[in-house]
């Protein structure tokens, strides 16, 4: 209902009538907002067993039996969100309900058909690829945790490594960040220092620093494929 609007001022009082009408008002609207549907809110999500099939805005939740979920989610949420109100150019966007891990994909056309699933905050599983939501210059970006045992002044190689360009690449031994420098000395003991570059179809890590420096080696590294 439409409220009448009541000029009120000092010394001013409210009927029964008008408290009543506001009463109405207020319960009205609280009534309308626990009942929307469409969007999320005021309702329960439903559950679906194959992610292909959801194109239509709403929430939905899944377990590990689903098919077509992200490989990594076993047990999630999904949004799912169409641009044009029709069952073409659909985001679908799943959350982790065990430690929060998020991964969205697109739908375009029936040609293109659903992209791959790709990772915002990927758990890092070692030695796991990821295919991340971030591009280089348009291309995707993929994700590794690469643990490896630290030896001084060696070169750790791995053969038929897919990534084409190393994009960045971020690592720690014990305590230790990738590159360290003691007192801004690359020859201190205390100083580690890695290097990654191509070989072929081979990549090449160089570990070189002091002597104390030990443990294992944990690199994530970024590629690009193409």
């Amino acid at each position: 209902m439409a409220l009448t609007k009541i000029e009120y001022g000092t010394g001013d009082t409210l009927t029964a009538e008008q408290v009543n009408e506001i009463q109405d008002a207020i319960i009205e609207n609280e009534n309308g907002l626990s009942n929307l549907t469409g969007f999320g809110l005021g309702e329960l999500s439903t559950l679906t067993t194959d992610l292909n099939a959801n194109n239509i805005n709403g929430w939905y939740y899944y377990g590990a039996s689903a098919t077509n979920r992200p490989q990594h989610i076993q047990y999630g949420c999904l949004l799912v969100v169409n641009r044009s109100g029709t069952e073409t150019e659909v985001v679908q966007t799943a959350f982790s309900t065990v430690n929060g891990t998020k991964a969205q994909r697109i739908y375009r056309n029936s040609t293109d058909g659903w992209s791959e699933w790709e990772y915002e905050n990927p758990p890092l599983v070692a030695n796991v690829e990821y295919r991340t939501t971030e591009r280089w210059q348009g291309k995707p970006v993929y994700t590794k945790l690469l643990t490896i045992t630290w030896a001084k002044d060696t070169v750790h190689t791995i053969s038929n490594f897919e990534g084409k360009t190393i994009h960045k690449y971020f690592g720690k031994v014990g305590t230790w960040t990738i590159p360290f420098m003691y007192q801004g000395k690359l020859d201190s003991d205390y100083s580690a220092i890695v290097t990654i570059h191509k070989n072929n179809n081979d990549l090449k890590i160089g570990m070189y620093g002091g002597a104390s420096i030990n443990g294992t080696l944990e690199l994530q590294i970024w590629y690009i494929k193409e």
